[in-house]
């Protein structure tokens, strides 16, 4: 089961992908990732952008 962070950092990036290109792709990469502390990482850097 994921985290409920995460399921909210999947709601916005799929609110968002539409309008902004980048955040798709940011998606792709988290998407891939298999390494939790990586996937925080990932996050963190959505938040602050």
């Amino acid at each position: 089961m994921r985290r409920i962070g995460e399921s909210i950092f999947i709601c916005l990036l799929m609110e968002n992908c539409q309008r902004y290109e980048a955040i798709r792709d940011l998606m792709e990469i988290w998407f891939d990732e298999t390494i939790p502390k990586e996937l925080d990482k990932i996050i963190v850097d959505a938040k602050i952008a």
